[in-house]
């Protein structure tokens, strides 16, 4: 189980990597007091069960038995950029911080904006 302030303190792009990895959804939005961050949008409890010891054994393919060993080993992963059998960089460009994310890891904010999304191809 990991700490949920051990969890905010890694990168944000670590977090939300893991978080598609691990499929955590978020509960809510960012909580922020006295210039700290409280809580990134996913739930505490979500975040206790979802980073087992088993199942980040299962992620790393490894027997290491420390939570917070396999933690900052998840996290050394995922922000390692995932290269395809043509030697290509499969990583997404990540929104920017504040950005909401619909449930298909969409920009929301240009639609929120008004801004509408393009349509190409016959039958117009």
């Amino acid at each position: 189980m990991i700490n949920y302030f051990y969890w905010l303190g890694k990168p944000w792009e670590a977090r939300l990597k893991l978080a598609e990895k691990f499929g955590l959804k978020r509960a809510g939005g960012t909580v922020v007091e006295n210039d700290k961050v409280t809580s990134d949008g996913y739930a505490q409890d979500a975040v206790y069960q979802t980073f087992t010891v088993q199942r980040m054994q299962e992620f790393l393919d490894s027997k290491e038995t420390n939570p917070v060993v396999l933690f900052d080993l998840c996290v050394e992963k995922a922000m390692k950029p995932e290269i395809n059998e043509n030697g290509k960089n499969e990583d997404t460009e990540l929104p920017r911080q504040g950005t909401a994310i619909d449930e298909h890891g969409g920009d929301e904010s240009a639609t929120r904006r008004g801004k509408k999304k393009a349509v190409t191809g016959k039958g117009k």
